[in-house]
Order: structure tokens, then sequence, then C-alpha cells
């Protein structure tokens, strides 16, 4: 029988095995064109967690351009919208969970700014 004291590293092992080995969790994002999710979206779809999606030369979202997205859709997690590419330069907002059918209203400035994403 083991004691308490050698079944903690076995316990924290198995914890870590598992975290390693089960696929990283995702969440659904929806980027729009323009407010009230029209003029075309992109979905993503699932979106995968924890690491940052660029737009770098405009052609990464299926369906939405960079510095053209007006209105999104966020489900099952959180994200950071970046201005810059790469998830650079501080993040605009953060949004878990929501539906914002307006970034000019919400947001005002930051509307057809958005550049990249982090999600976790």
């Amino acid at each position: 029988m083991f004691s308490s004291i050698t079944q903690v590293p076995i316990i924290a092992l198995g914890t870590a095995l598992r975290m390693l080995l089960l696929p990283a969790m995702a969440l659904d994002l929806a980027l729009c064109y323009d407010r009230d999710y029209r003029g075309g979206c992109a979905n993503k779809w699932p979106m995968p967690v924890n690491s940052c999606f660029s737009n770098r030369g405009g052609t990464n979202w299926s369906g939405c351009t960079n510095d053209a997205v007006s209105s999104f859709r966020i489900s099952g997690g959180c994200c950071r919208f970046y201005r810059d590419a790469d998830c650079q330069g501080g993040p605009m907002f953060t949004e878990c969970n929501v539906n914002v059918p307006s970034i000019y209203d919400k947001y005002g400035q930051f509307n057809d700014q958005l550049s990249s994403i982090f999600c976790y």
C-alpha cells in the first residue's frame, strides 16, 4: 500500500499526462463584414484556443479581410481582439461568450480595425 506522500506525485503525473494527451479545446467564432452579422461572415469554426489567429495579408479569414470586421459572435470561450497582426500591440478589447452585432456601437473607433485574435 502506498503512503499518501508517494501517491501525490502519481496523481499529479496522471493529470499532467491527461492534459498532454487530450485534444485542445476549441470555441466557435463568427466574424462578419457588416453590422448585424451581414455582408458575409467567416466562421472559424472551431477556433483553436491558446493561439494567435492573424489575418496577415488579408486572406487568412476565409471570407473576411483585414480591417473589415464590424460584428462577431463567440461561443465557448473568450477572445482578445488586436488591431495589429500576430496579436501584437496590446488588445483593443476582450469578450467572452457574446454576440456583438455592432463593434461601432460598442467600441466606436475599433470598428473595421481587427487584424488578429487570441482565444482562450
